[in-house]
């Protein structure tokens, strides 16, 4: 699994590692022609930096909606 991911809350860390690592198995299992000889997979990859990208987005947003209250 790639490292790359955007700062989230050290509260949110443990759970959003969990799941990312549930994904990018879950990936894997469905899909190992994505691996390639050196066990790397850079579709599971962008995966996982999207996911990291729309989770960052997502508590912008909510951080922002709370403090339009």
């Amino acid at each position: 699994m790639n490292a790359t991911s955007l700062p989230i809350p050290t509260l949110e860390a443990p759970a959003y590692g969990a799941l990312q690592r549930q994904m990018h198995d879950a990936l894997l299992a469905q899909h190992p022609e994505w691996i390639e000889r050196d066990g790397s997979c850079l579709t599971c990859d962008d995966y996982d930096r999207r996911f990291a990208e729309l989770l960052s987005f997502s508590l912008a947003f909510e951080g922002a909606h709370v403090h339009q209250l």
